[in-house]
């Protein structure tokens, strides 16, 4: 994997492309999307974040490279998706909480196998994360916690609510 294509890739083409896919769901299915909110009230914490994407979701695929998430509507409807559906319903619950959270996503050099979860940070600088393994916290940074998540990243790419590139790490691998 090239730094330049995971660059483009995350700078140019993801917030773009899901934002727009996001978009035409949330219009076509308004509804749904009510519902959907209505479901997500109250859920503020990691812990109850992690709950409801455990008790609601089964994993039913692997996240491909360069694989856009669902919508989080569309994955909550379905009861199914993969580590970047997981991810972003995940965020939306926070964000529809008012709690800033990032999609965070691996990369490997030598494989095409990437990993998608959502963090946030908590008041003590301590941060979590929520992905198809589970909920887990107690981590110092976001170094910590890609490396708990895939040991072998060589690019750590975090995304704000508003799908802005917040940080962009590389690391020196095999």
């Amino acid at each position: 994997m090239r730094r330049w294509m995971v660059w483009a890739y995350e700078r140019y083409i993801f917030g773009r492309s899901y934002r727009r896919r996001v978009e035409q769901h949330r219009r076509r299915y308004a509804e749904e999307w009510q519902r959907f909110a209505t479901a997500l009230k109250g859920l503020d914490t990691p812990w109850r974040v992690g709950s409801f994407v455990q008790a609601s979701l089964v994993e039913s695929r692997p996240f491909r490279l360069f694989e856009l998430p669902n919508p989080p509507a569309a994955t909550w409807l379905a009861g199914e998706g993969n580590a970047a559906d997981f991810a972003a319903l995940s965020q939306e619950a926070f964000h529809l909480n008012g709690r800033e959270a990032y999609l965070v996503t691996l990369y490997q050099r030598q494989t095409y196998a990437p990993m998608m979860c959502c963090a946030i940070q908590e008041e003590d600088g301590g941060w979590h994360q929520i992905s198809t393994f589970g909920m887990f916290g107690g981590y110092e940074d976001l170094t910590e916690l890609g490396t708990d998540l895939l040991d072998s990243w060589t690019f750590l790419v975090a995304r704000d609510g508003s799908l802005r590139v917040k940080a962009f790490l590389e690391r020196e691998g095999d």
